[in-house]
């Protein structure tokens, strides 16, 4: 019996071990875990390409400006691309000073480069090249243009328009790319080939573009416009060949093919572009404006369409504008629909190039705020058709104030913030109220739902205002091509009456695309409890070109003491250290800025919690369904069972005289 004890004992003792091991004596600590987030490296976000330039930037803020070289010689009258026509990879630029030296007009042509050999204020006496006008008068570079590569030698080509010529017949000069050979103050006659007006007075050359290769002949194609033939208008196209096929002082009247305006006094051909391939069938098409067509009502506008085929029989001589694939009117009288066309790229990114035309004298409240219409490219035939109301256009643009006459002038900008999606550009030389600062608006292409009807441009994405009153800035715009080959296309904005060199001596603006800042790094939301350490939430942002960057972050609208524009480097992590805050639920955000016009942000939600509440000091032995919590008991437990069990068993076996022989 007395074994039978012992034995129970022992028994009772070590199961009660077992359960202490087994933790049935359920004392378990269940305090908050700690998320903590994402802290320095382990979520890579995929780089977004969006880049928000500014509203309302003073011109002055320009990456270079070419100054005019004397007084009225209006220089930046027009600029334009000339495509890369050197062959080194960089894309070139052209700008016009039509009354230099008596009116004979005077065209630069400044080559590519990378950012460190651009001069932030450079005098175009000092440009790569420039061409004289042959007579007084002749008002050489009214028109510029690139003409893609028209004698197929993989070289750029470009076009200089003297309207003035000869008693205004006017004349257009045909320059081919070429990697050498160019000097300054070249005459103009020394170009490869040349091409004069009918008849005097027709003003040929007012207008000149690029076509594209609307033949789909592998040599790009070009039109010239003649807006004042007895006041009807009359468009020349002439297709790309072989450099021996060109000759100089060419007659009009051997164009490939022409078209005549509908109407006395309509001056169709007042503007010409190359539209791309709007229905997407593989050939270049053409747009063509009439900005005095009447119509129903007095100068309302009107422009034409033609697409591209390889029919030779569809291209001749004298045709009617009436014959065009589509045409639309303005909306209302003196709108002046048509006073300047653009081929606009692909702005909705949907496979089909667009189109922007505009109307000057559109009133919206005040009178003349001037409007810009967006018709997207489809190949449906029944969404192009004849004497279409413009009222239809995709997205429509309206100038901010009276008489600030948008689109006097309206260009392709290429794709500036290189994020898949075309760009386009509005000017605006007469902005608010007449003052003649002027203005120049910059619309980022998008999907095609993010654009509205009568969008009003003070909200467009960046514009920049001219340097000073009656500067005349944003008369003349143009995309710029890549000149310095960073992968985002650059642009020009003209200001022909600027004084900087001299009375209207003429300046222009090169302003480089840029793509925004990215966040290569960035944390996720992150909750931890109040008293704690060792919270870090950190960014890193990649950024080939900066200027100057700087950050700030937000708790809230609140900028955080230590980090309000701070610089950052690009490839190193900025930091916040987040223990200090109390418990509350915050959102933190991030502004950078790269210094060349590029911004972009992130947040990121922190929760801080309180720590828990004390413990209850009662042990409970068995299975509960909901484990108590008592914070680090279970281990002291677990620790006393153990040694009274050892000491008890040790005590009783000895008792037993078991360990006689081991002590």
């Amino acid at each position: 019996m007395k074994h039978k004890k012992v034995n129970f004992i022992v028994f009772f003792i070590g199961a009660l071990s077992l359960i202490g091991l087994i933790g049935v004596v359920s004392i378990q600590d269940n305090s908050p875990v700690v998320n903590y987030g994402l802290l320095n490296n382990n979520f890579t976000a995929t780089p977004e390409v969006s880049v928000e330039f500014e509203q309302d930037l003073s011109i002055s803020k320009y990456n270079v400006s070419f100054i005019g070289e004397g007084n009225y010689n209006e220089s930046g009258r027009c600029v334009a691309s000339a495509g890369d026509v050197n062959g080194d990879g960089y894309d070139d630029i052209l700008i016009g000073a039509q009354n230099y030296s008596a009116g004979k007009g005077k065209v630069y042509l400044i080559f590519g480069r990378n950012n460190a050999n651009w001069s932030v204020d450079m005098n175009l006496a000092n440009a790569n090249a420039s061409f004289l006008g042959e007579f007084d008068g002749d008002q050489a570079g009214v028109s510029l243009a690139s003409a893609g590569d028209v004698n197929n030698d993989n070289y750029d080509d470009f076009l200089i328009g003297a309207p003035s010529y000869n008693r205004s017949k006017g004349k257009t000069y045909l320059f081919f790319g070429r990697s050498s050979g160019w000097s300054l103050d070249m005459n103009i006659s020394s170009a490869n080939a040349s091409f004069i007006g009918e008849d005097q007075f027709d003003r040929s050359g007012r207008s000149i573009a690029g076509a594209g290769d609307i033949n789909n002949d592998s040599y790009d194609d070009i039109i010239i416009g003649a807006n004042t033939p007895s006041g009807v208008g009359e468009i020349y196209l002439l297709f790309g060949n072989e450099s021996q096929h060109f000759s100089v002082n060419m007659s009009l009247s051997d164009a490939n093919a022409s078209f005549i305006g509908e109407e006395n006094q309509d001056q169709a051909g007042a503007s010409v572009a190359g539209a791309g391939d709007i229905n997407n069938d593989g050939f270049s098409d053409i747009i063509i404006g009439a900005p005095y067509y009447d119509g129903s009502s007095t100068n309302i506008g009107k422009t034409y369409i033609f697409f591209g085929n390889d029919s030779e029989s569809d291209w001749t001589i004298d045709m009617s504008l009436s014959n065009a694939n589509a045409s639309f009117l303005g909306e209302s009288e003196e709108d002046y629909l048509g006073f300047s066309v653009a081929g606009a790229g692909d702005v909705n990114n949907d496979n089909y190039d667009d189109i922007i035309m505009s109307a000057y004298g559109y009133d919206a409240s005040a009178g003349n705020e001037g409007k810009i219409y967006l018709i997207f490219g489809n190949n449906s035939e029944s969404d192009w058709e004849k004497n279409m109301n413009i009222g239809i256009s995709d997205a429509s643009f309206v100038g901010e104030y009276q008489v600030d006459e948008v689109g006097i002038i309206i260009s392709t900008a290429g794709d500036v913030n290189n994020d898949g999606y075309a760009d386009f550009l509005i000017g605006s030389e007469s902005y608010e109220n007449g003052d003649l600062t002027g203005k120049a608006y910059l619309i980022f292409g998008n999907e095609s739902n993010h654009f509205t009807n009568n969008f009003n441009l003070s909200n467009a994405d960046a514009s920049y205002i001219g340097e000073n009153f009656d500067d005349r800035s944003g008369f003349s715009v143009a995309g710029g091509g890549d000149v310095n080959n960073d992968g985002c296309d650059d642009f020009l904005i003209g200001a022909f009456q600027n004084d900087d060199g001299g009375t209207n001596a003429g300046k222009s603006y090169l302003l480089f695309g840029n793509i925004a800042p990215q966040f290569v790094l960035r944390p996720v939301d992150i909750s931890f409890v109040n008293g704690t350490t060792g919270h870090n939430i950190a960014w890193r942002i990649s950024d080939n070109e900066t200027n100057n960057p700087s950050y700030t972050i937000y708790n809230g609208t609140t900028p955080i003491t230590n980090h309000i524009g701070q610089t950052w480097i690009s490839g190193d992590d900025i930091t916040l250290n987040v223990d200090n805050f109390t418990v509350g639920e915050y959102t933190v955000k991030i502004v950078v800025w790269d210094g060349m016009g590029g911004t972009n942000e992130d947040e990121v939600n922190i929760t801080v919690t309180a720590p828990s509440s004390p413990p209850p000091s009662n042990l409970i032995i068995g299975l509960p369904e909901e484990p108590v919590e008592i914070p680090g008991f279970s281990s002291c437990v677990l620790l006393l069972i153990t040694l009274f069990s050892i000491i008890s068993t040790l005590f009783i076996l000895r008792r037993k005289g078991k360990l006689l022989n081991l002590v």
